[in-house]
């Protein structure tokens, strides 16, 4: 088994979407790390400026909010949690 591309859109609705994020990969990241079977875990990319979600079609394009990274190369809380997660991991 393994985890890919995997992304998680902030929604904008919620309270704090950035914490909803982060809790959401870092969770998935976490249940990876324990399984044995799961032999991998990737994003769908690393920045929301050229996410899977970013809408390229359209000039200039519209960023997405998906991945670890702003559209700045700026760490989110997403990047910081599975930092944190890959660190507790036996």
């Amino acid at each position: 088994a393994r985890v890919s591309e995997m992304d998680v859109p902030i929604v904008e609705d919620e309270k704090d979407g950035r914490e909803t994020q982060a809790d959401e990969m870092a969770g998935k990241l976490r249940v990876c790390l324990e399984e044995p079977n799961c032999t991998s875990f990737s994003t769908w990319g690393f920045t929301d400026r050229y996410g899977s979600t970013a809408d390229t079609k359209i000039y200039p394009p519209r960023t997405a909010d998906s991945l670890p990274w702003d559209t700045d190369l700026r760490p989110k809380r997403a990047y910081k949690r599975l930092l944190e997660a890959l660190r507790a991991a036996p």
